[in-house]
Protein backbone atom coordinates (compact mmCIF):
# COMPACT_ATOMS: atom_id res chain seq x y z
CA UNK A 1 0.00 0.00 0.00
CA UNK A 2 1.23 3.44 -0.93
CA UNK A 3 -0.40 5.52 1.83
CA UNK A 4 -0.89 4.95 5.53
CA UNK A 5 -3.40 7.04 7.45
CA UNK A 6 -2.80 8.66 10.83
CA UNK A 7 -4.61 5.79 12.58
CA UNK A 8 -2.06 3.36 11.02
CA UNK A 9 -4.57 1.85 8.62
CA UNK A 10 -3.90 1.76 4.92
CA UNK A 11 -5.70 3.86 2.38
CA UNK A 12 -7.88 1.46 0.43
CA UNK A 13 -9.34 2.00 -3.02
CA UNK A 14 -12.82 2.54 -1.58
CA UNK A 15 -12.11 5.74 0.35
CA UNK A 16 -10.71 7.91 -2.49
CA UNK A 17 -13.43 6.72 -4.88
CA UNK A 18 -16.17 7.59 -2.41
CA UNK A 19 -14.57 10.97 -1.67
CA UNK A 20 -14.15 11.70 -5.39
CA UNK A 21 -17.80 10.92 -6.10
CA UNK A 22 -19.00 12.98 -3.14
CA UNK A 23 -16.92 15.99 -4.23
CA UNK A 24 -18.02 15.68 -7.84
CA UNK A 25 -21.67 15.54 -6.79
CA UNK A 26 -21.31 18.55 -4.53
CA UNK A 27 -19.67 20.45 -7.40
CA UNK A 28 -22.61 19.67 -9.67
CA UNK A 29 -20.99 16.97 -11.77
CA UNK A 30 -22.56 13.63 -12.60
CA UNK A 31 -20.47 11.50 -10.22
CA UNK A 32 -21.34 8.15 -11.77
CA UNK A 33 -19.66 9.27 -14.99
CA UNK A 34 -16.27 9.17 -13.21
CA UNK A 35 -14.25 6.30 -11.82
CA UNK A 36 -11.37 6.03 -9.44
CA UNK A 37 -9.13 4.40 -12.04
CA UNK A 38 -7.36 7.68 -12.77
CA UNK A 39 -5.77 7.43 -9.31
CA UNK A 40 -3.76 4.44 -10.55
CA UNK A 41 -2.71 6.37 -13.65
CA UNK A 42 -1.69 9.37 -11.56
CA UNK A 43 0.24 7.26 -9.06
CA UNK A 44 2.16 5.37 -11.77
CA UNK A 45 2.91 8.59 -13.65
CA UNK A 46 4.08 10.40 -10.51
CA UNK A 47 6.23 7.46 -9.40
CA UNK A 48 7.88 7.27 -12.83
CA UNK A 49 8.45 11.04 -12.87
CA UNK A 50 10.17 10.69 -9.49
CA UNK A 51 12.37 8.02 -11.11
CA UNK A 52 11.28 5.27 -8.77
CA UNK A 53 12.61 1.91 -9.94
CA UNK A 54 10.18 -0.29 -11.86
CA UNK A 55 10.09 -2.95 -9.14
CA UNK A 56 8.93 -0.34 -6.62
CA UNK A 57 6.25 1.08 -8.93
CA UNK A 58 4.98 -2.46 -9.45
CA UNK A 59 4.99 -3.12 -5.71
CA UNK A 60 3.19 0.10 -4.82
CA UNK A 61 0.53 -0.47 -7.47
CA UNK A 62 0.25 -4.18 -6.71
CA UNK A 63 1.07 -5.06 -10.33
CA UNK A 64 2.53 -8.50 -10.97
CA UNK A 65 3.39 -7.74 -14.60
CA UNK A 66 4.81 -4.80 -16.51
CA UNK A 67 1.31 -3.54 -17.39
CA UNK A 68 1.92 -0.53 -15.11
CA UNK A 69 3.87 0.95 -18.03
CA UNK A 70 0.56 1.50 -19.86
CA UNK A 71 -0.54 3.82 -17.07
CA UNK A 72 2.42 6.17 -17.27
CA UNK A 73 1.47 9.35 -19.09
CA UNK A 74 4.15 11.46 -20.71
CA UNK A 75 3.73 15.18 -20.97
CA UNK A 76 4.07 16.89 -24.33
CA UNK A 77 7.43 18.47 -23.52
CA UNK A 78 8.91 15.00 -22.98
CA UNK A 79 7.56 13.85 -26.33
CA UNK A 80 8.88 17.01 -28.02
CA UNK A 81 12.33 16.36 -26.54
CA UNK A 82 12.31 12.85 -27.97
CA UNK A 83 11.40 14.25 -31.39
CA UNK A 84 14.30 16.72 -31.19
CA UNK A 85 16.71 14.00 -30.11
CA UNK A 86 15.64 11.73 -32.94
CA UNK A 87 15.91 14.55 -35.48
CA UNK A 88 19.44 15.34 -34.29
CA UNK A 89 20.55 11.69 -34.48
CA UNK A 90 23.21 10.80 -37.00
CA UNK A 91 21.43 8.22 -39.18
CA UNK A 92 24.48 6.04 -39.99
CA UNK A 93 25.30 5.88 -36.29
CA UNK A 94 21.72 4.93 -35.49
CA UNK A 95 21.76 2.17 -38.10
CA UNK A 96 25.05 0.83 -36.77
CA UNK A 97 23.75 0.87 -33.20
CA UNK A 98 20.41 -0.78 -34.01
CA UNK A 99 20.04 -4.44 -33.25
CA UNK A 100 16.97 -6.55 -34.09
CA UNK A 101 17.52 -8.39 -30.79
CA UNK A 102 16.65 -5.33 -28.67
Amino acid sequence: PLFMLSDCTYLTATRPKATLRRLLSSAGFQADAYAGHSFRIGAATTAAACRLPPWLIKTLGRWSSDCYQRYICLDRSCLRNVSHQLAAMDVPTAQAAWSPDL
